[in-house]
């Protein structure tokens, strides 16, 4: 090694360590969001054709997310239906959606139905702001199910499903 020409490893090494610790120095906090608790309104609509209709909106209590199936409460939805319901959050499917930061999976056991009655509000942790004017501000979905009550009679099962309320806490990513 000639004198006077410094070591190009140490170098390299002093720049790596620089650049690594105004890196680090200056890079802003990044914060991610857990849903804690949350609240939906539920609206039931059922339609025999013959004998009754029955239309009907509730708010639910605040519901923990991923709790287990065994675990939530019934919901008693007026004198329109009754049933468990679970909320389930996780990330959007890839490709990742830019409209939605989280998927909220809904499943509502209703006590007129044999199978179980599911959607998913696909979310950004925040609400919507109406752009026509039968849109809503709060985000959510809907689903339709018929089934079969006697021999010749069918009963139209309408569900709606929207985020009322949240409780969330913010955590910075390391």
């Amino acid at each position: 090694m000639r004198q006077g020409t410094p070591n190009v490893k140490i170098t390299y090494l002093v720049f790596a360590l620089l650049f690594l610790t105004l890196h680090s120095t200056s890079s802003a906090q990044e914060f991610d969001f857990v849903i804690q608790k949350m609240r939906l309104l539920i609206s039931v609509n059922h339609d025999d054709h013959i004998f009754q209709r029955c239309s009907a909106t509730s708010r639910t209590p605040m519901l923990s997310p991923d709790t287990p199936w065994s675990d939530t409460a019934t919901l008693n939805i007026s004198s329109c239906d009754i049933g468990r319901l679970g909320i389930y959050i996780r990330s959007p499917d890839y490709p990742k959606d830019p409209r939605a930061e989280l998927m909220i999976d809904i499943k509502f056991l209703s006590s007129y139905l044999d199978n179980l009655v599911m959607c998913s509000i696909p979310w950004n942790i925040t609400y919507r702001l109406p752009t026509q004017r039968h849109f809503s501000s709060l985000p959510g979905c809907s689903t339709k199910t018929v089934q079969l009550v006697d021999n010749a009679v069918y009963m139209n099962h309408i569900f709606y499903f929207k985020i009322y309320d949240w409780e969330e806490n913010a955590i910075i990513i390391v």
